[in-house]
């Protein structure tokens, strides 16, 4: 323990000296903020007490319907050995059974407090999954390995073969619907990794071996969504696109800023800095800006020579929903970004006068006449 408190030392004090004793500092719309005891209290166990002004009204059921895909292609499997370790956990309790119960309740209780918490994200879950994992492993040893319980191994194995063929689905429904591409050498790339995947699948049934198919499977599809889906998905990205054009241009820290536009975690990350929110007036000859349709509307009325970085749409890509998903309703939920820069204003044209111009030609037309008689 003093091994620890002498490691966690230097931050203690920096939290103490930066808001424990700056009390008139505003941290989420609250003054009197402290560092120390938002940091070992309020930003985990205050979700659950309610002292943390981070609410999401996520439910209980949030985290699991979220492992639901995220711990595929093992899910129906994890239900099977959850289900059974409670029930071998109750009987030991009846039989006084020196039963293991660290995994299950590793997983319940780490479940329990995170499933109350007032505010989730999918991924709190994932230090319960080495849990999950192992009861996953001991239900596949019991049904596969020693045969027990047949009735159950047929439903679950039936089940398993259902989920893989589901998931085999995924990359020609994404390739068709979603992002639709016909480039030869990606289709040629897929075409042989799906071979190679069905030789083994083919071979992997031939043993009734699901563990075996489930593998090569879920190695395909991990595969394919990093080739080819990620890829295509962070065209969508704004921090991404921004940051590749803002560091190859090697744009001053100073001189790039977000207008009408909420910075986002991807593109402090990508740009390498810390973007400011700016408005209007602040905004001077020389910056970058990263707008909406309508910052840009404003900003066209306060200066007449923008230059025009980059043009593109934007989406929160870690909320895919259906509309974005289909290609036919996606430009309905898309956001689009503008990143301009402020160059000297153009000088005022003086306004020509088309009368006095008309008058002028007018006048012309005689003399030209004129001179035109005289020659002939």
């Amino acid at each position: 323990m003093a091994v620890i408190g002498l490691l966690l030392l230097p931050m203690c004090i920096g939290l103490y000296r930066q808001f424990d004793l700056h009390p008139e500092k505003v941290l989420y719309g609250r003054t009197g903020t402290s560092g120390l005891g938002f940091f070992f209290w309020t930003q985990s166990f205050g979700r659950i007490t309610g002292s943390n002004v981070w609410n999401n009204n996520a439910p209980f059921y949030f985290l699991m319907l979220n492992m639901l895909w995220a711990f595929l292609p093992w899910t129906l499997f994890f239900f099977g050995g959850f289900f059974i370790s409670l029930k071998n956990f109750f009987k030991s309790l009846q039989n006084n059974d020196n039963q293991e119960f660290i995994t299950l309740g590793g997983f319940v209780l780490g479940y329990l407090s995170m499933g109350l918490s007032k505010y989730q994200l999918p991924h709190y879950l994932f230090v319960c999954y080495p849990f999950a994992a192992i009861m996953t492993a001991h239900f596949l040893q019991e049904i596969l390995g020693e045969n027990k319980r047949p009735p159950l191994s047929i439903f679950m194995q039936t089940g398993q073969w259902l989920i893989l063929s589901l998931l085999w689905s995924t990359p020609f429904l994404i390739m068709h619907f979603v992002f639709p591409s016909y480039d030869v050498l990606f289709v040629s790339m897929m075409i042989s990794m799906i071979t190679c995947g069905v030789i083994f699948i083919i071979n992997a049934i031939q043993q009734k071996n699901i563990i075996h198919s489930s593998i090569y499977t879920v190695l395909t599809i991990n595969a394919f969504l990093t080739i080819f889906f990620y890829p295509k998905l962070l065209n969508y990205q704004l921090g991404s696109e921004v940051g590749r054009i803002i560091n190859y241009k090697k744009v001053p820290q100073n001189s790039f800023f977000t207008y009408k536009l909420l910075p986002t975690s991807s593109l402090h990350f990508y740009t390498k800095r810390v973007v400011k929110l700016k408005d209007l007036e602040q905004i001077a000859v020389g910056d970058w800006i990263i707008t909406n349709e309508e910052g840009l509307a404003e900003l066209q009325t306060k200066f007449n020579n923008l230059q025009f970085i980059q043009t593109g749409n934007t989406f929160h890509v870690t909320l895919l929903n259906f509309q974005f998903l289909n290609k036919e309703t996606r430009e309905n939920v898309v956001g689009q970004y503008f990143l301009v820069r402020i160059l000297e204003d153009l000088p005022n044209e003086p306004e020509q006068d088309i009368e006095q111009d008309i008058e002028q030609e007018i006048e012309q037309e005689p003399e030209k006449t004129t001179e035109e008689n005289e020659t002939n």
